[in-house]
Parts: C-alpha cells; sequence; structure tokens
C-alpha cells in the first residue's frame, strides 16, 4: 500500500515538473531573439503531453510573468512578445495536430489568413488611421532612435560598429516610417517561420508524443509542402505593385513589399523541400549533407524562393523520381 501510494504521488507531481521545465524553457529561448523561433516547441509539448488547459494556463501565465517583469523590473518587452508569438504558433501546431489535419494544409491556410490580415493591416493604416496619428507615432519610434544614437557609448566610440551605428540612424524620422512598414511583414515572418521551425522538430521527436495522440502525418509530408498553384497570380500582382510606382503611387510599392515577401516564405518552404529531395535524389547524406544545407540557408538561401515559384511548372520532385527510375533501368540493362 505505501508503494502504490507513493508511486500515486509521483505521479500526481510529474505534470507539475513538466509545466515548470516547459514553461521555464519557453520562457528562456523567448528572451533571446535567434533562438525564440524554437519556443513554439516546449508550449507544444505542453498541450500535446498534458492537454489543451494546461497548455492555455502556461502561454497566459508564462505572457503575464514577462509583461509583469517587463513593467517592474525593465526586462526587455521583445521577450513578451516574442513568447505571445510562439503561444500563438504552439496553439496552431498542436491544434492541426489534435484535428489531424495535414502540415501542408495547415502551412497553407495560415499563411493566406496571415497574408490577408498583413495586407489589411497596411490597408487600414495606409487609409483610415489619421494623418495625425501617423506623425505621432512616427516622431515616437524616431526619438527612441535618435536617443539610441545619441547614448553615450555610441556617441563617443570611435569603432567601426560605431560609426556604422551613427550612418545607419542618421534620419531617424526615414528609419521610423520603414519600421512601421516592417511590423506586418516581420509579424507574419515571425509566425510563418516560427510554425514551420516548431513543426518541424515536433515531428522529428515525434516518438515523445506519438503514444498518447495518433497523428497520420510524418516529417515527410511537411516537407514535401505545396504552394497552391493560383498564388501565382497573388505574386504577378505584387510584382506589378511594386514595379509599378509611376502608375500606382508609393502606398502600391508597400502593398507589394508585403506581397512578395509574405508569398516568398511560403515558397521559401517549398523550395527547401526540393533542394532536400535533389539532395537525396544525389545521394548526398550524413555530415556532408548538413554542411551543404547550412552553407546554402546562410549564403544562397534567396535562391529557394525562386525554386520554389519554379517548381509551379517545373515539378522538379517528379523529375528527380523520373531521372531515378531510367538509372534504375539502365543499369537493368547493362547487367543484362
Amino acid at each position: 500500500m505505501m508503494e502504490t501510494g507513493s508511486k500515486h504521488i509521483r505521479e500526481e507531481k510529474l505534470p507539475i515538473g513538466k509545466f515548470l521545465f516547459f514553461g521555464i524553457m519557453a520562457m528562456a529561448l523567448s528572451s533571446f531573439p535567434p533562438l525564440a523561433i524554437f519556443a513554439p516547441v516546449p508550449l507544444t509539448l505542453v498541450f500535446l503531453l498534458m492537454g489543451r488547459p494546461w497548455g492555455a494556463f502556461l502561454g497566459i501565465f508564462g505572457f503575464a510573468f514577462l509583461t509583469g517583469a517587463t513593467l517592474r523590473f525593465g526586462f526587455s518587452s521583445a521577450a513578451s512578445t516574442l513568447f505571445f508569438i510562439a503561444f500563438i504558433n504552439a496553439l496552431l501546431i498542436s491544434e492541426t495536430i489534435f484535428r489531424k489535419i495535414s502540415p501542408a494544409k495547415s502551412l497553407n491556410t495560415i499563411g493566406l489568413v496571415f497574408l490577408g490580415l498583413m495586407i489589411l493591416a497596411v490597408g487600414i493604416y495606409a487609409f483610415a488611421v489619421h494623418a495625425q496619428l501617423k506623425n505621432d507615432l512616427v516622431n515616437t519610434i524616431a526619438h527612441i532612435i535618435e536617443k539610441f544614437r545619441n547614448d553615450s557609448s555610441v556617441a563617443t566610440s570611435k569603432t567601426e560598429e560605431a560609426k556604422l551605428i551613427q550612418e545607419m540612424f542618421g534620419n531617424p524620422s526615414e528609419m521610423a516610417r520603414q519600421i512601421i512598414q516592417w511590423i506586418p511583414r516581420m509579424t507574419f515572418l515571425s509566425i510563418v517561420f516560427g510554425f514551420w521551425m516548431s513543426f518541424f522538430v515536433i515531428l522529428r521527436n515525434a516518438f515523445i508524443w506519438r503514444p498518447k495522440i495518433e497523428y497520420p502525418f510524418v516529417l515527410d509530408d511537411l516537407l514535401k509542402f505545396k504552394v497552391p498553384d493560383y498564388l501565382v497570380y497573388a505574386v504577378i500582382v505584387g510584382l506589378a505593385l511594386l514595379l509599378g510606382e509611376t502608375y500606382f503611387g508609393a502606398r502600391a510599392v508597400v502593398w507589394g513589399e508585403t506581397i512578395i515577401y509574405s508569398l516568398g516564405a511560403l515558397y521559401f518552404f517549398q523550395g527547401f523541400g526540393v533542394f532536400l529531395a535533389f539532395l537525396t535524389w544525389m545521394g548526398v547524406w550524413g555530415i556532408f549533407r548538413t554542411m551543404i544545407i547550412a552553407f546554402t540557408l546562410l549564403l544562397a538561401w534567396r535562391v529557394l524562393p525562386i525554386i520554389g515559384l519554379f517548381d509551379l511548372w517545373v515539378d522538379f520532385r517528379k523529375l528527380f523520381e523520373r531521372k531515378k527510375e531510367k538509372e534504375k533501368d539502365s543499369d537493368k540493362g547493362d547487367w543484362l
């Protein structure tokens, strides 16, 4: 009886331990912007292993804790913002798994929904926000930039980094306008890239949660992601707006950039999947494969969205499969 009772106590304490561990990990990752893209992973595991109530509670508690730390102790406000984005991605990933939706369908739906929201936000700011409010917002951001630029450690330093910062922030008002224009795009990219990267990690480590949840899709289904064919018309519209400033005005350029950058993220994932299929077809594995992927993401990442776009007409994966079948047939012929 004593052993049974102690076992029951350990089982009750285990969820609290998991909750604290995953919560601390998520908040720690959100506090470091380069690693914040993986912050949805521990939050998603809370949803999958402990259920929706625990996941929702952790999201609310973590956001409130980081916001309180910002207001009370001057903690970076970026941490609470990144944690909130991570919580949204964790919720989207967990619901995708709970509802047994394919990763490709979920990513396309999320991309289209948030693209629509970003275009709506740009439109509201351009046409519905009063000019005085726009000026106040620009002046507020410009004041923050000016304060940072005139910081004693930056202003008095003669290093190359300090000179670069001084030149970069030479026109605070113009930079403030660019920041405002980039906010919708960065929000979209943070959500979409965070969703894809975290879903990749979750599916790669599916052995952790598959004993509890039946999900009919695997990592390969995420890597075979394909953008709907009809979105190529949106790319054409975005390019027309981006290049047609003379005919459509300066606002059209902002709309065009928002469309191109947002859809470029989706085509990036498709191009990345094609690139991995190419490495598989070439028989590249192990550490050499990892090195090639790392160098491509660092130095040639701009090529991947273009590959993803042209995959609409070429269908590179089928091309690799056909060539592989021809090679097998030719090998059989040589043997005979």
